[in-house]
């Protein structure tokens, strides 16, 4: 019947984080304790399903692949024959693979509903590429030391319940670099 009973909880605030197979998993930020009566709703898992492909055109066996999107981030490694399948909740995804030097990511968002199987992404790796700069204080333009940057997937759908999913980040030196 879908019921649950946690018990032996101290009285508070708790995330409440619920999974079940061929479902989306759902977590709640807040929910409090005690309580009764709470109703979780799952959505139909979605899959994100295509291919690696080496600069040449061959498939890659064994790339990392990585869907970053809705506030977190689902991995998996192709298979022999260079395809893979993301098990991800409903929403909006940027695919990208890494094979040892060699990245590259998927040419459109991947946008998932409900029960929904997206097929054929394809990612083509070639060489990785990088992103540098400097930080400064406003007005003075002093270097500033120590601060973290950190590089996550632009114009993605986030929850509010976490920060968007980081792909890379750094920490400025001395000289602000």
């Amino acid at each position: 019947r879908g019921l649950f009973r946690c018990e032996g909880l101290t009285p508070g605030e708790y995330q409440l984080e619920v999974t079940a197979p061929a479902h989306s998993a759902r977590r709640i930020a807040r929910v409090q304790v005690p309580a009764s009566g709470l109703v979780v709703e799952l959505d139909g898992a979605a899959f994100i399903e295509g291919f690696v492909e080496l600069p040449e055109g061959k498939l890659a066996p064994g790339a990392h692949v990585t869907a970053t999107g809705m506030g977190e981030t689902f991995e998996t490694e192709t298979s022999a024959g260079g395809g893979f399948s993301l098990d991800v909740p409903p929403g909006v995804y940027q695919v990208t693979a890494r094979l040892e030097a060699l990245t590259g990511t998927a040419q459109d968002r991947a946008v998932v509903g409900a029960g929904m199987t997206l097929r054929d992404v394809r990612i083509r790796l070639g060489a990785a590429a990088s992103l540098t700069g400097v930080v400064r204080s406003k007005g003075t333009a002093e270097p500033i030391a120590g601060a973290t940057v950190s590089i996550a997937p632009g114009a993605m759908v986030a929850t509010f319940d976490a920060a968007p999913a980081e792909v890379a980040s750094a920490t400025s030196g001395a000289d602000g670099r």
